[in-house]
């Protein structure tokens, strides 16, 4: 799981993602009145690219959205999942779960 630490300049978070191997599912939690939507980006190298899946909840304060990906499995490379914080101008990364292998 990856998280955040800060909502609106409060010790709240604002929001948090997760991974399911089982199905390649994506959680986005929003967990702030900002107005503001959260994303989580799943990377892995695939034969020498970097390839990328996203997950965007812009539903709001305290909504979840489940994406379903169809990412390679087994060992054909390392997984990291990066959440994301957007202020309507640029995405910030707000958190990291690196290096998981499925399969």
């Amino acid at each position: 799981m990856a998280t955040s630490m800060e909502c609106r300049g409060q010790r709240k978070s604002v929001g948090d993602a997760w991974v399911t191997l089982n199905g390649d599912y994506v959680t986005v939690r929003d967990h702030c009145a900002n107005g503001n939507p959260v994303m989580a980006r799943v990377q892995m190298k695939v034969n020498g690219k970097v390839k990328y899946w996203f997950c965007y909840n812009k539903s709001g304060n305290g909504t979840t959205k489940v994406c379903n990906h169809n990412w390679p499995e087994g060992n054909v490379g390392v997984k990291t999942v990066i959440f994301f914080a957007w202020d309507g101008i640029r995405e910030y990364k707000m958190g990291t779960m690196k290096h998981w292998r499925d399969g």
